[in-house]
């Protein structure tokens, strides 16, 4: 069929002066709603290897129980290295 378009084959642009836009890749993702999901995601799951649980326990866990687990780690940590930190000094 045709439209009544023309096809600039020089890659230059239209008839009308406007360059033609080239289709997106199809291994990225054009919409940026969708590019921050990814990254999250793939932020989350760096996050969940990190925790010390198996496997299959990681698979289960939706995102929500990935950042509780991993603040509730981190502020346990913290919280004996305070804790050690008073003994050596305390000691000393």
């Amino acid at each position: 069929m045709n439209y009544g378009w023309s096809v600039d084959v020089s890659g230059n642009g239209d008839e009308m002066g406007a360059p033609i836009r080239e289709p997106a890749k199809p291994s990225t993702s054009t919409n940026p709603s969708k590019r921050h999901r990814e990254r999250l995601n793939g932020e989350l799951e760096t996050v969940a290897q990190l925790l010390p649980y198996d496997s299959p326990t990681l698979s289960r866990l939706d995102k929500l129980s990935v950042l509780r687990l991993a603040v509730s780690f981190l502020q346990v940590k913290a919280h004996f290295n305070v804790e050690v930190d008073l003994v050596i000094y305390s000691s000393g």
